[in-house]
């Protein structure tokens, strides 16, 4: 009978180490897998959220971003976005909408619209480039694919700060850029990035940060999360230029 249980117990541990390491393995191939089927979409429709807390000089801050994006003919040379921006700075509401196509960016407001080169506008017409990183493989080795409820699968990897400052320095630069800050001496830690996949498509991708920087010759410490959200993904996503673009009014560095 001992014999018995010390064979169940064996096998009880033989079978858990199996699953332990079969799950660890998993991770590196989930997260691959969709991120590439992801990138490999003709045309998508995600949000972007992004909320930044600063404290400095005894004020603490929060200022909410957030982005709703469409792209259609993304694997294209000439792919079509819109972005509808919403931003809160100091007790302030800014909104943006703009579309590019090509080497274009085209705004619309209710008193005026014009269009600038993409290159003078200084905006990217995919963001989800700037975030949705590929993460080196020896991070994923010994991280866990939990299961979820609505059978999506998530994984959570700590980002030590050398490699958050080479996988996402354009991640920070959109973020400060957004906010109209010239930020210098910015230093991270803390970073954890968070990815959902549901049906081989990446749910979401989030990335979760603290950062020290100087800003105006005042020191600030800061948290950051940041968030990309997949609506549909798989499902065709078409983009209609605004009526008369073609005769905005063009702005331009010159």
């Amino acid at each position: 009978m001992k014999k018995i249980v010390s064979l169940c117990l064996i096998v009880c541990v033989l079978l858990s180490m199996t699953l332990v390491f079969t799950s660890c393995q998993n991770a590196e191939k989930t997260v691959d897998k969709a991120l590439e089927k992801t990138g490999e979409l003709e045309s998508y429709a995600a949000q972007m959220n992004m909320k930044i807390t600063m404290t400095g000089a005894g004020i603490t801050t929060t200022i909410p971003m957030t982005m709703n994006i469409k792209v259609e003919d993304a694997k294209s040379e000439t792919p079509k976005a819109e972005i509808d921006m919403s931003m809160e700075m100091f007790g302030e509401t800014m909104e943006a909408k703009y579309y590019t196509s090509g080497e274009w960016a085209y705004f619309v407001d209710d008193e005026n619209s014009y269009k600038m080169k993409l290159d003078d506008a200084d905006i990217d017409s995919d963001y989800s480039e700037d975030m949705m990183k590929k993460l080196p493989a020896d991070l994923l080795k010994d991280v866990e694919v939990v299961k979820n409820d609505d059978k999506s699968k998530t994984v959570t990897v700590s980002i030590p700060d050398e490699t958050f400052n080479e996988l996402f320095d354009d991640l920070l630069d959109m973020m400060t850029d957004s906010m109209a800050m010239s930020a210098t001496g910015i230093s991270i830690s803390d970073a954890v990035v968070e990815i959902t996949v549901k049906d081989g498509y990446v749910q979401t991708y989030g990335v979760d940060f603290s950062m020290v920087m100087t800003v105006e010759g005042i020191s600030f410490t800061a948290t950051a999360e940041c968030e990309m959200v997949y609506e549909n993904p798989g499902e065709a996503v078409t983009v209609t230029l605004p009526e008369g673009y073609e005769s905005f009014r063009e702005l331009g560095n010159n």
